[in-house]
């Protein structure tokens, strides 16, 4: 028999009914079908949505706290009950900075729940595939450090510094959460790219849709396909991009349109084994564009010389420094 959907005026109550259905036993074919439909409705129930995934995943992983545990109970009855003790319980009752708190030791004490862990890290220069226990593909950049922890409740992933390419296998009952720095981003049947570097974090959504947050806070953006996320130096810009050019690099070239010489030279930079460096500011706002291989720095440079006033030096060490022709 076919279960009319859940229903609420308020959004994040219903949200809240949806994943009680989800992770319930009672749970029918139709209902991810129903889901769906849902969450086309309204960018808002996608958010709501989102956000409860990530905040409940989290919780779930350290459920042995007495007042996480109840908050588990009480989602599962939530769909029963019909009512708005949830929100008016915890809406209020746990501090962010608690918030926070719980997102962190969820993933630094998952020891008390049979967790799947790894983790890799890459050279200079390197690229590596990964295929994970759930089906999710990874493709690792250069100089980056992955950490998983994965359970029956949901998959969680660190990225402690460096670049991932993520394909997501869809999974409703087990969020998949990634974190770097403060930020997470939260998916479901995904494909994004996330590189964290110091006071620079990028996502950039290919297909799906992702929610971005700081640990214990409300989603700062809901992206759709083709656009990117940006918080370089605490300035946050969501823009429309060309996924497919951004995201290159996993093929081991870096297309390049319209892009400041100074972002162009980071990406080299992040992608090869020697380094480009600029050697007067003044270079740093020239445009460039094209497709270049991601582990040749030099042979960049040497496109750029003839059509922009640089002259180009080669350092005993492979770098290669750029100056202002005079």
């Amino acid at each position: 028999m076919t279960r009319p959907p859940p229903r609420s005026d308020d959004v994040e109550e219903a949200a809240a009914l949806w994943y009680a259905r989800m992770t319930s036993d009672l749970k029918t074919p139709t209902d991810e079908a129903a889901l769906d439909a849902w969450l086309a409705e309204d960018a808002a129930h996608a958010e709501a949505y989102a956000e409860f995934c990530a905040l409940t995943g989290r919780f779930i992983a350290i459920e042995g706290h007495p007042d996480l545990a109840a908050f588990r109970v009480e989602a599962q009855l939530l769909e029963e009950r019909g009512r708005r003790s949830f929100l008016a319980r915890f809406g209020g009752g746990l501090a962010v900075a608690s918030l926070a708190a719980a997102a962190a030791a969820a993933f630094l004490y998952l020891g008390t729940q049979d967790i799947d862990r790894a983790a890799w890290v890459t050279a200079r220069g390197e690229t590596r595939e990964i295929t994970l226990s759930d089906g999710s593909e990874i493709t690792l950049g250069s100089d980056t450090r992955l950490e998983m922890a994965f359970s029956d409740e949901q998959r969680v992933l660190r990225l402690e510094r460096g670049q991932a390419f993520f394909e997501v296998a869809r999974d409703e009952e087990r969020p998949f959460i990634a974190i770097a720095g403060d930020r997470t981003v939260t998916a479901l049947g995904t494909a994004f790219d996330l590189r964290s570097f110091r006071d620079d974090l990028t996502v950039t959504l290919v297909h799906g849709r992702v929610a971005i947050a700081r640990e214990g806070e409300r989603p700062a953006a809901l992206l759709n396909p083709g656009q990117q996320f940006r918080d370089a130096f605490g300035a946050i810009t969501v823009r429309d991009v060309d996924a497919l050019a951004e995201t290159s690099w996993r093929t081991g070239v870096l297309d390049l349109d319209n892009v400041a010489l100074s972002d162009a030279v980071a990406r080299f930079n992040r992608s090869a084994r020697t380094s480009i460096v600029i050697g007067d500011t003044r270079l740093n706002e020239l445009r460039v564009s094209g497709v270049f291989r991601a582990n040749d720095p030099a042979g960049f440079a040497a496109a750029l010389a003839p059509a922009y006033p640089i002259t180009v030096r080669h350092e005993s060490s492979g770098d290669v420094v750029l100056n202002y022709a005079q």
